[in-house]
């Protein structure tokens, strides 16, 4: 019995972090995209199948893909933000592809106004990526 009240807390749990969103800390960010760089390197310097790269490539575009949708998420769910979320949240936002931005910075635009009141050095330096 315990144990089964012990999974159904863990899942409670993650499950309202998933709903959160999940938005990198720009460490957390930086990080991952030296794994993909060194990983790259790698690749490059040894004999690896199709498959292989093929995979690598998945994994990196999934990352990416998720990391402005899990930051918007984030922001727009959560009342006490991480205001340096906002440098990944706009580094995200500028690796997007070009149809996708219009749409990106309209999300951008409709975030709750509590995050400018708190964090409005960080909101400024977004504003300046995402404003072309």
């Amino acid at each position: 019995m315990k144990k089964i009240f012990l999974l159904l807390s863990f899942m409670f749990i993650c499950n309202s972090v998933l709903a959160q969103g999940y938005c990198p800390t720009p460490n957390e960010f930086h990080n991952k995209m030296q794994y993909f760089q060194i990983k790259a390197i790698r690749m490059m310097s040894t004999n690896v199948s199709e498959q292989e790269a093929d995979s690598f490539l998945k994994e990196q575009d999934n990352y990416l893909k998720s990391v402005f949708p899990g930051c918007m998420q984030y922001f727009q769910t959560t009342q006490a933000v991480e205001c340096s979320k906002l440098q990944t949240l706009s580094t995200s936002y500028i690796m997007l592809d070009k149809d996708k931005k219009p749409a990106a910075k309209n999300k951008i635009n409709s975030l709750p106004s509590y995050i400018q009141a708190k964090c409005p050095i960080e909101y400024k330096t977004m504003r300046i990526f995402i404003d072309d």
